[in-house]
């Protein structure tokens, strides 16, 4: 799919408990006619929506760009199954970090105006890069070893052959539970401090793991990092 910088209109979709990050996709069960009227218009057009967290705190009749994290994902619909009688059930793809500029109108569903975030570039060989890339794949080898049973499926889900920016963001979805490390993940635009957020949230992860099973887990050490 082809998009421009800027994108107008967007179907603006906060979310309470979730946050969608780039190439990971979440499942939302949709009820309600507002609901159900913003989806419906997506699934007509491009199928695309702004998905942000809901700031904990709102005040009635703010505009819900008030009320939203500024810093979301555009995502597609990729999947969804409309149910006559119950919710609906869509499944979105994270596309790509936006920030929200300002919500064009509220009626029958918000529309937001966005902006696309593109990261920073960086040289190939950019040595604080490759380290934290290194060391973001084996943290995530750790973090299989505690869920064996689940290694297939997580290997699927993270493909540790893609670039370092793609498994930050897919470890950051599947792999860390709290909402408020994931939001500031998605709001780490920079690549190298994106890296760090998510390989800080791994270690504790794993070290409380090590802890509850009454041993302690050591990372293993790779030539080259330190």
């Amino acid at each position: 799919m082809v998009w421009n910088d800027s994108l107008a209109q967007i179907p603006g979709l906060p979310l309470d408990q979730t946050v969608l990050l780039p190439e990971a996709q979440i499942c939302l069960e949709m009820a309600g006619d507002d609901h159900r009227t913003l989806i419906d218009t997506a699934l007509q057009g491009n199928r695309l929506l702004a998905v942000s967290l809901r700031r904990s705190m709102i005040e009635q009749g703010l505009p819900l760009t008030a009320s939203m994290s500024t810093i979301g994902c555009l995502g597609e619909i990729i999947g969804y199954n409309l149910s006559p009688s119950g919710p609906w059930e869509v499944v979105i793809k994270g596309l790509s970090r936006i920030r929200i500029e300002r919500e064009v109108t509220r009626i029958p569903f918000s529309r937001l105006n966005v902006t696309i975030i593109s990261a920073p570039q960086y040289l190939n060989d950019c040595v604080g890069i490759r380290r934290d890339a290194r060391l973001l794949r084996i943290l995530i080898e750790g973090y299989i070893r505690f869920v064996p049973d689940r290694e297939r499926e997580l290997r699927k889900m993270i493909p540790l052959d893609l670039s370092a920016s793609v498994v930050a963001d897919l470890a950051a979805a599947y792999l860390i539970s709290s909402i408020s490390v994931r939001q500031r993940i998605l709001e780490a635009i920079d690549v190298k401090h994106r890296l760090g957020l998510v390989n800080a949230a791994l270690a504790g992860i794993i070290s409380l793991a090590g802890s509850l099973r009454g041993g302690r887990y050591d990372t293993p050490p790779e030539p080259g990092l330190n």
